[in-house]
């Protein structure tokens, strides 16, 4: 578990996003909120035109060690697609 002593968060990154298993539901967001408190780290994920009509689709909740796994996990992603493709613009 994490925060114990000489515990570690492990995240792993699929070699292929097509090798999801089948069951697991995809679903597009370009709209996201984070919240937090001292325990727990809230990832709202929704898609939108305008800020006006936001449709949520999912909420994740997961503790603080996760999420900044998941940021580290995001950070080397992108990082690799603009290694291969170029440079992203700011949304």
């Amino acid at each position: 578990m994490a925060g114990q002593p000489g515990s570690k968060v492990v995240m792993k990154q699929p070699p292929d996003a097509r090798g999801h298993e089948p069951s697991l539901r995809a679903v597009y967001a370009n709209y996201f909120q984070v919240g937090q408190n001292a325990c727990e780290v809230v990832l709202d994920f929704g898609y939108a035109h305008n800020e006006k009509d936001v449709v949520w689709v999912t909420r994740i909740v997961t503790t603080p060690e996760y999420a900044k796994a998941l940021l580290q996990l995001l950070d080397t992603s992108v990082e690799q697609h603009e290694a291969r493709y170029g440079p992203l613009d700011e949304p």
